[in-house]
Parts: structure tokens; sequence; C-alpha cells
């Protein structure tokens, strides 16, 4: 975590008087969090398997992993539970990502929908009505899942060529439970195939659809090629009170 935003250096931050920062955090953490929940994508991997399938219109869920990863931390989190003892939705919050959230909220009743419709488990009886937007300054919580999630992120691009030992911050959470949701190539594989079914299926119906491919990405400096998602989960038992990061 480099010295800029909140820790730049012309604010009067420096690297030690940052990681004492963090520290603290990291203890709250410790204290309250009942457990840790992340979900990655590789960029190259989203490209191949996902924007490469054509649409009749192109949107931010099919453009951008955010939708696809968001959904994933929700399903995750749906489906484990029974098994550490919650046995109502878990509300999701997450901090102010503008278009990309709008994007989440219009879609994912679509994805609850389709959860209903399934006869082999209940998952959507723990999902929520709709995610949540707020501000990291008014919801705190979500300051610890940004670290998190940033924490990760740097552990998975530190992992592309050789093998690292995790960032000491995120060493120091291990002592919480994880859940770990990795889209990996193999599963956006039956991912591909199965939206190259429909949308056969679709053009066969619609012959004049348009058929839009993706568009290369706008060059952005120090692009990552791994995307870790984070947000705050409510209303979960923890061990004093009711707040959850993943």
């Amino acid at each position: 975590m480099g010295l800029k935003k909140q820790f730049d250096k012309e604010k009067g931050w420096n690297e030690e008087l940052r990681d004492q920062k963090l520290d603290r955090l990291i203890d709250v953490i410790l204290k309250y969090v009942q457990v840790r929940i992340h979900a990655t994508i590789r960029h190259d991997e989203f490209d191949h398997y996902f924007r490469s399938v054509p649409a009749p219109k192109r949107h931010l869920a099919i453009e951008d992993p955010y939708v696809l990863l968001a959904m994933q931390l929700i399903l995750a989190v749906a489906a484990i539970s029974p098994g550490i003892h919650i046995f109502e939705p878990c509300d999701f919050i997450f901090d102010e990502q503008g278009a990309f959230f709008d994007a989440l909220v219009q879609w994912y009743p679509i994805f609850k929908r389709q959860a209903e419709m399934s006869a082999k488990t209940d998952i959507a009886s723990y999902m929520c009505a709709l995610p949540k937007r707020e501000s990291d300054i008014d919801f705190m919580p979500l300051q610890a899942a940004d670290l998190y999630a940033g924490l990760v992120r740097r552990h998975c691009d530190n992992n592309k060529l050789i093998i690292a030992p995790p960032p000491v911050a995120l060493r120091r959470l291990m002592p919480i439970p994880e859940i770990s949701r990795n889209y990996m190539a193999p599963e956006l594989k039956r991912l591909n195939d199965h939206l190259r079914r429909v949308g056969h299926k679709f053009y066969a119906s619609n012959p004049a659809a348009r058929r839009l491919y993706k568009q290369p990405r706008k060059k952005q400096r120090n692009r990552r090629n791994t995307t870790s998602e984070g947000a705050s989960a409510q209303n979960v038992p923890s061990r004093e009170s009711q707040r959850k990061i993943h």
C-alpha cells in the first residue's frame, strides 16, 4: 500500500505512521470479525471467456468483472450461511463505485430469481433483497473490507510468476476463518459454453439482432491482472458485534 490518497505524504504520512494505523485497524478486525470472504478472477481469463461472448448490447455487467465477483461473494455467503449458524439473509454493503454498483443492482434481481427457480437448493432464502451502497466514511466496516481486498489482490499479483508469502498484514488476518471464491479458467470455460449455447438459440430466433463484440480496453497505468472484490456484510452474528468483512 503506497503513500497516496488518505496516506499522502503531503498530509504528513510516512510508512511508519501508515503501518501503525493499519496495525490498529487489523487489531479491530481481529476483535470483531467472524469470517473473511473474498472472490478473485484474472482479467485475462475474464476477457477470454466472458467478454469475448457476442451480445446484442454491451454493458458493464459483461465488460467488467465487478458484477460477476460481487455476485460470487453474495452466493458464497448464502451457500455457507447454515454451516456457520446464520439462518437469515445477510445484508451486503458495498462502497461507492458509481455505475458499477448501479449495474449490480440492475442485474441482482435476475440472479436471485434464477436461484429461487433452482429446485436443488434453498440458497435464495439466504440472499438479501438488494445490495446496499455506503461511504466508507459513514460506514466504517467498509474500510476493513477495502483493506482485506487490497491485501488479497496484492498477494495474487505477487504470485503470478513465483510462490511468494502473503503480506505481513494478510498473515495477521489468517486466524480468522476464510471463505474464498476464486473464479478459475475451467469454471469460466463452462460459463462460456453455456452463454454461447444460449446465444446460439437467441440469434437463431432473432437473426436480425446485432452481434456486438468486446472492444479493446483503454490502456491503464499499472493495471493489475487480478481483481479481488470486497464489501461489508451486516446482520451477521459475530464475536462481539454484527459485522463481517470479505
